[in-house]
């Protein structure tokens, strides 16, 4: 096509040439303008505020773990809330969204049987009480092991018992996808942690080996599932994440247990996971999905650097997927300002793909208002949240206990001194 541009722009100009108005033309003999081009439009800013994890709506009956005092990732010090206190905040025009986390086994409830009731009991809950609230589905396959849920040894009961089972294993349609051969059952590895500072994992935490056949051919057949459910009539679902490993994320987790298991199942580093990642985010596009989907950017331990962010980011945004970062915390701000590498690589990356997909961050923890705790990594959302807005972040997913302080009325439980300065951060988002 390109080849016949020079020919139309000669036809265009001998139509218009005796009006001597296309400069471009050679039609004018003033000579060029001196007036400089205009500038570049700005990058838009448009940042969605999500409310991570909220607790079960009255008189529904909730299959998704929210913030409660089990699970201190999503709650930190905070006791469990109630409805009471998140319908504070739930009908504030700064919060677009709420992130429900649905375990794989709260769905498919026996094999290939999938139960959608209760989450759909949630979602319609919002869709009726809240219509401009969105509803974010987090799919998780693998429980984190500070839920209590792993029993010694290691079946982790977020992922459907079957799929642990020699007769899955034997199932046509994993022996079709293992090559024909029939594998053993699906591996599950143990460990301390997954190597990584300040992982919440505990001894005996039961890693299934998702990137073999009994996994990820169940997963998928999931996928499938929860893809076509909600692709029609479910007009307030805004985005899903399904989680490649544990939670919602793609962290290859006991790489050193699983660099021991003997071949073909050896985890071989970026070798073994980025065909894993790029054959489930290719599946997940292969079920047309009618609504966005995020994926995670994650590094191996084996693997140090930007290498495997880079593939997760280019292996998403080819499938016209937005992508981001679990790990968003106060070291990301010294990163930015020295050209450093931000967690997952997430500041350059999202630079390089701005405006194209949309792009997320999630504190690593609840954050630390006063930023003078040194145990906690996130610090203030004041300090980190004029570097999302600057490296372009669309979504940013937050704690409950980080919305309760920000956008509470009369708020007045920890921290609350610092109220003012996080409404003012998180409702001026664009502008710090």
């Amino acid at each position: 096509m390109t080849s016949f541009m020079p020919i139309r722009r000669v036809w265009l100009c001998a139509v218009y040439g005796g009006l001597a108005l296309l400069s471009g033309c050679g039609g004018s003999s003033t000579g060029p303008s001196n007036t400089p081009p205009p500038p570049p439009p700005p990058k838009s800013c448009s940042i969605s505020l999500n409310a991570l994890r909220p607790p079960c709506p009255p008189n529904v009956s909730c299959v998704t773990p929210s913030c409660t005092s089990t699970n201190v990732n999503a709650c930190g010090t905070m006791s469990s809330p109630n409805w009471t206190a998140f319908q504070s905040i739930v009908g504030n025009p700064a919060i677009q969204a709420v992130n429900l986390a649905v375990p794989w086994s709260s769905v498919e409830t026996s094999q290939q049987g999938y139960d959608f009731s209760a989450l759909d009991a949630q979602i319609n809950f919002y869709q009726a009480n809240y219509p401009s609230t969105k509803v974010n589905l987090m799919l998780i396959p693998i429980s984190y092991s500070s839920n209590g849920n792993n029993p010694s040894g290691g079946v982790n009961y977020f992922t459907p018992q079957y799929v642990f089972s020699s007769s899955w294993a034997s199932d046509a349609q994993v022996v079709t996808a293992n090559g024909g051969v029939t594998p053993n059952a699906l591996d599950v590895v143990t460990c301390a942690s997954s190597g990584y500072a300040g992982d919440i994992s505990v001894p005996n935490s039961g890693y299934p080996v998702v990137y073999e056949a009994p996994f990820y051919v169940a997963y998928q057949n999931f996928i499938s599932a929860v893809i076509k459910h909600y692709n029609t009539g479910f007009s307030n679902i805004g985005h899903m994440r399904f989680g490649l490993s544990v939670g919602d994320e793609t962290d290859a987790y006991c790489t050193a247990a699983m660099q021991a298991l003997p071949a073909p199942n050896t985890f071989g580093g970026a070798s073994t996971w980025e065909p894993y990642i790029a054959m489930m985010s290719n599946f997940e596009k292969s079920q047309s999905p009618t609504f966005q989907i995020l994926n995670a950017l994650n590094s191996l331990n084996t693997d140090p650097g930007p290498t495997l962010p880079d593939f997760e980011a280019k292996t998403a945004v080819a499938n016209g997927f937005g992508f981001g970062s679990n790990g968003w915390q106060k070291s990301d701000i010294l990163a930015s300002q020295t050209g450093g590498t931000c967690t997952s690589d997430w500041c350059a990356l999202f630079d390089q793909y701005a405006g194209q997909v949309p792009l997320e961050l999630q504190t690593a923890t609840p954050s630390d208002p006063t930023d003078s705790d040194p145990s906690n990594p996130t610090g203030s959302l004041v300090n980190l949240i004029p570097i999302a807005a600057q490296h372009h972040a669309t979504i940013l997913e937050l704690s409950l206990p980080d919305l309760y302080l920000a956008f509470q009325p009369n708020y007045s439980g920890p921290n609350a001194s610092f109220a003012a300065a996080y409404n003012s951060a998180l409702t001026n988002a664009c502008s710090q």
